[in-house]
């Protein structure tokens, strides 16, 4: 792709991603799919409205509503609630009561036949999975696959001709379970970042995720330990790439560790002023438009920094949607590696053997885990941010 090329596709993407184009009502039939749903939320201090739109064949339906319950400091206490129940108290009744909260039993018609929708929160409600969303009493990831938006455009963005229409191979690419010296940690003085990202530690479950993802879909075997470096990782050839895996640590930004978000990779031992960390603003420069699917397989990659709510995104979604993944796979809070492992490594089988959407394939896998009573701590915390309706060529 011509430099310049590249710079207009990527500039038209970012303005989608942040909503700074809009979409008109008259669009809605050539972005939404047979079968597909969105829903937006705008959060206010005294009461909030949500849209839907669905699509049922040629036609799309959409409704609107005002909930002056679901006012801003009543939604963020609830799903305060909900967040705290994941590790103890009555999950179901947390989700219940945002539910009652929201108030949207009314419309949950409009999702019936519905194999996908889209969420496009804001306020406190992009703290929450969009899986987790209570529609009454059910939860939205039980009505169907979902992924999350950062607004109404970005999906147009995503599904752009100019950008949708590329065909990537069928190969992986991985990085990560960087090298990272955590002897003598905590360091109570540590203040320069390579320190700190050493004290990270290991990120336990990375590698055996890596190898696993690398046994499907071949490709480029994974850059892991003392290979993993920033250099390793700006150098490659991605170019093929249909599945990218980062499995290792991640950070929201906004903190002494690290002013951007970033993801962690080994500290190159030749230079004592590398940290190891790739940035979004590394991220946001790479060209990914061949990757169907991007795997953060870190904690905290879904949430953004707490002075950053507003942005209705995590600063490593809007980078690596930016940069051209269709889909991404993140998380709100840490991750048990155990679960993890379990978690991707079955929706990866899914859209490896089943030919699954990624949001198929996820919403699965934590059914899976559901049934053999994994804790929402466990299986809740990944999401879908973009087009989670792509799907990886088959072979």
């Amino acid at each position: 792709m011509a430099e310049s090329e590249r710079t207009i596709q990527s500039d038209v993407r970012l303005k989608f991603a942040t909503g700074r184009l809009k979409v008109s009502m008259e669009d809605l039939p050539d972005i939404l799919r047979d079968r597909e749903a969105m829903i937006a939320f705008r959060v206010g201090s005294d009461f909030s409205v949500v849209f839907i739109a669905a699509r049922r064949g040629a036609n799309v339906i959409t409704a609107s509503a005002l909930s002056k319950t679901a006012s801003r400091g009543d939604i963020a206490a609830a799903v305060t609630s909900v967040i705290d129940a994941r590790r103890q108290g009555d999950f179901r009744a947390a989700t219940d009561r945002l539910g009652t909260v929201l108030g949207l039993e009314d419309l949950k018609g409009l999702f019936e036949g519905t194999d996908h929708i889209f969420l496009v929160a804001d306020g406190d409600l992009q703290r929450l999975p969009a899986h987790l969303l209570p529609i009454g009493s059910t939860l939205l990831g039980d009505l169907s696959a979902t992924s999350t938006l950062s607004s109404l455009s970005m999906l147009a963005a995503l599904r752009n001709p100019a950008v949708a229409d590329k065909q990537p191979s069928r190969s992986s690419s991985g990085f990560g379970d960087p090298m990272l010296d955590d002897s003598g940690c905590p360091k109570p003085d540590a203040s320069e970042p390579r320190q700190l990202v050493n004290c990270l530690g290991k990120a336990y479950g990375s590698a055996a995720l890596l190898q696993a993802t690398f046994a499907m879909f071949g490709g480029a075997a994974p850059q892991t330990g003392i290979n993993a470096t920033v250099q390793t990782f700006r150098k490659a050839d991605l170019s093929k790439a249909a599945v990218l895996v980062l499995a290792t640590h991640g950070l929201v930004g906004g903190d002494k560790l690290s002013k951007l978000p970033a993801i962690v990779l080994t500290p190159d031992p030749s230079d004592p002023k590398d940290s190891g960390l790739f940035t979004t603003a590394d991220i946001a420069d790479m060209d990914l438009d061949g990757v169907s699917l991007a795997i953060i397989a870190a904690c905290h990659t879904a949430g953004a920094a707490p002075d950053s709510l507003e942005e209705g995104l995590s600063g490593l979604g809007l980078a690596f949607a930016t940069a051209g993944a269709k889909a991404l796979i993140l998380s709100y809070w840490d991750a048990e590696p155990s679960a993890t492992e379990k978690l991707l490594e079955q929706a990866l089988t899914l859209m490896n053997r089943d030919h699954l959407s990624v949001a198929a394939a996820l919403t699965a896998s934590m059914s899976e885990l559901r049934k053999n009573r994994y804790t929402p701590e466990q299986w809740a915390p990944f999401v879908v941010i973009g087009d989670g309706t792509v799907k990886i060529p088959e072979q």
